[in-house]
């Protein structure tokens, strides 16, 4: 590890902007690295940004084959999630319920099957495609008229967003880092090109060997803006800002539970895993392209929608929570309960149990941009996950803590590191800032979702 001397009392190894899931995760990962790590967050705990309005969804489905390494190495940290945090009480509230895409038997149905079969084959991935009518036994309640098509993943599920972000940052501190809330940073410590630290609201000025934001939506606005203030004016950040909905869903006398859920040798085994709840479906038919899952214990159903009529740009001075309108419309409401009643059985009848809002952080190629920002030292960025961010956190905080600290992310993940198909390492340089002017996107089957 990289040592950056003593700097003083109120020194740091590394400073972490941002308690979300991504600032939490690289903090644990710093600190499990023997760094001295504080965390800056404007909010008073951690979570309380874009993290907390997540889905908490995790899938291994991605045809960039680098996403596909992280989200199969994410996902083994989901499923050990207290073991690789080294504390019992670490808890991301993981629910592996599976996962399952249904599509038609057209270009968009053909790309979805080539992905499962590729990442089966050269992945080593636990995805396969299944019949309609085994798709029925494990969700009988998904109408599959209209389906062709049906994709497998029985690990996948969803976690807590809350917890998980949490547990990152109680394990961090068990490692020794401190975490400042309520401390807004008002801009970089910058001398000769380098990154030498922050200046913020409360504590004065903190210096680091490594400076890491994390700021997500915030990026632009905030990191565009410190970065203007030491003469970075060169450095373009492609990020934008995308609202989206999610609804949940209500049957009276139909949870959103296999009915045979008391009977537990009858359900298949990621039902049993997941406490009877059923699968995630992600449905690449409805031109929403929208996904479900179990919501409040199985008793309703959670609705993400896509759909790019009601996917709205916020500008990236409204990024602050009240700043932007978080509110859905009844109109978006029932277009969400809409997608509910086409995809599923029983739902004429539901009823509206909650609804809220979220900003995605996007770029370009909506994929995340990770790494060292150019003609400037000290300070190392992560933004434009567009969507991907919470299922990846895991290893995008060991790439990141890595990256800082001169070491490779496989033995930041204890040896189990993040091999392609091909037996190369994935690395943080896939990610880039400079891809794009190296004409270097990341681009898959499903151009405009980065998956």
């Amino acid at each position: 590890m990289r040592s950056f001397g003593s700097l003083g009392a109120r020194s740091f190894d590394a400073i972490v902007i941002g308690g979300g899931v991504i600032g939490s995760s690289t903090a644990f990962h710093l600190a499990k690295l023997g760094a001295k790590v504080a965390v800056l967050d404007k909010a008073s705990q951690v979570g309380m940004g874009a993290s907390g309005r997540s889905s908490g969804m995790t899938r291994l489905h991605y045809s960039v084959e680098s996403n596909a390494v992280l989200a199969k190495r994410a996902m083994h940290f989901f499923h050990n999630f207290s073991d690789e945090l080294k504390s019992t009480a670490a808890n991301s509230g993981y629910v592996q319920t599976g996962h399952m895409m249904v599509a038609r038997d057209d270009k968009l149905g053909k790309a979805m099957q080539k992905t499962v079969e590729w990442l089966r084959d050269k992945l080593g991935c636990d995805t396969q495609m299944i019949s309609k009518g085994e798709a029925s036994a494990m969700h009988p309640y998904v109408n599959l008229d209209d389906v062709d098509l049906v994709g497998w993943e029985p690990g996948s599920g969803f976690a807590d967003p809350y917890l998980t972000c949490t547990s990152f940052a109680q394990a961090a501190k068990e490692h020794g880092a401190v975490f400042f809330g309520n401390c807004e940073v008002t801009g970089l410590l910058e001398e000769g090109g380098r990154v030498r630290g922050v200046e913020t609201s409360t504590h004065g000025v903190l210096e680091a060997g490594v400076t890491v934001s994390c700021l997500n939506i915030w990026t632009k606005k905030t990191l565009g803006g410190w970065l203007a203030q030491i003469g970075a004016n060169h450095i373009n950040l492609p990020v934008s800002i995308e609202k989206h909905l999610l609804v949940a869903l209500r049957v009276p006398g139909q949870p959103y539970m296999h009915p045979n859920a008391c009977s537990w040798s009858d359900l298949p085994a990621s039902q049993v895993a997941g406490g009877g709840m059923l699968p995630n479906v992600k449905d690449l038919i409805q031109d929403s392209k929208p996904y479900f899952r179990a919501y409040d214990g199985g008793s309703s159903i959670l609705i993400g929608d896509n759909h790019p009529n009601t996917v709205e740009s916020v500008p990236d001075d409204k990024a602050d929570d009240g700043d932007w309108d978080e509110s859905v419309s009844m109109e978006q409401q029932m277009h969400c309960a809409e997608l509910g009643v086409t995809r599923f059985v029983g739902f004429d009848e539901a009823e509206i149990f909650s609804d809220w809002s979220g900003c995605y952080d996007c770029s370009p190629d909506y994929n995340p941009i990770l790494g060292k920002l150019p003609e400037i030292d000290g300070l190392r960025a992560a933004f434009g996950f567009s969507g991907h961010g919470f299922k990846l956190s895991p290893v995008i905080g060991a790439m990141l803590a890595g990256d800082a600290l001169d070491e490779s992310t496989t033995s930041v993940l204890g040896g189990l590191g993040l091999v392609d198909g091909k037996g190369e390492d994935v690395n943080i340089k896939t990610y880039s800032y400079d891809r794009f002017e190296q004409k270097q996107e990341l681009t898959g089957s499903y151009r405009g979702a980065g998956a």
